[in-house]
Order: C-alpha cells, then sequence, then structure tokens
C-alpha cells in the first residue's frame, strides 16, 4: 500500500494522514449504548459485537499504520479522549505543515 501513498507524493499531491484515536474506556463511556449496558436493559447487537471486538480493530489500525506510514506523508495520531483539544491540536498540525510565504499583489 505504500507506494499508492507515494505515488501521490509523486504527483505533487500533499498527503496528511490523521488517525483520531481514543482510548477503549473512553469509548465505552462515549458510547451511546453504554448507559444501556451499564443499565442492563438490552443494548443493541450491533454494539456489543463491536465492544467484543476491540482487540481485533486496534490490531487492523496498527497493521494499517504500518503499512501506510512513509516519510513523504506520515501519520499524526491525535489522541482525542478531550475533544476539544484534540480537534485544536489537529488543526493547529496541519496548519503548522502548509508553507507559508508572501502571496504577491496585483498593482
Amino acid at each position: 500500500m505504500p507506494d499508492f501513498e507515494k505515488m501521490l507524493v509523486r504527483s505533487g499531491i500533499r498527503a496528511y494522514q490523521v488517525l483520531v484515536s481514543i482510548t477503549d474506556e473512553e469509548q465505552y463511556c462515549a458510547s451511546p449504548c453504554a448507559s444501556t449496558i451499564r443499565s442492563s436493559v438490552e443494548a443493541e447487537p450491533m454494539d456489543l459485537e463491536s465492544r467484543r471486538h476491540w482487540e481485533q480493530y486496534t490490531k487492523a489500525k496498527e497493521t494499517m499504520l504500518e503499512r501506510t506510514h512513509i516519510a513523504e506523508a506520515r501519520w499524526w495520531v491525535v489522541e482525542a479522549n478531550d475533544k476539544k483539544r484534540a480537534r485544536l491540536n489537529c488543526i493547529h498540525h496541519l496548519l503548522a505543515q502548509i508553507p507559508t510565504g508572501e502571496v504577491p499583489q496585483e498593482t
């Protein structure tokens, strides 16, 4: 897969790879079904199934990061348990990647 990313970069496209990540505990607390699960009321089967597969999802994420990380388009993982801070950090990081300079004014 890194060949695809390299092809994009060689074509002049700037590739920024950002992964927003939260912990298993935060996912559980933020889940719409969390209160349902905690109150022992029947939760959606899909929600319960996704909880059972958390470790598999994590391994798949790690594999994806390893296979698609290249020097020209590195992954930047945003720890997002604090949503506001994560958004601000992400915006700050992406803006810092864009080269800036004087814009010539037409006269």
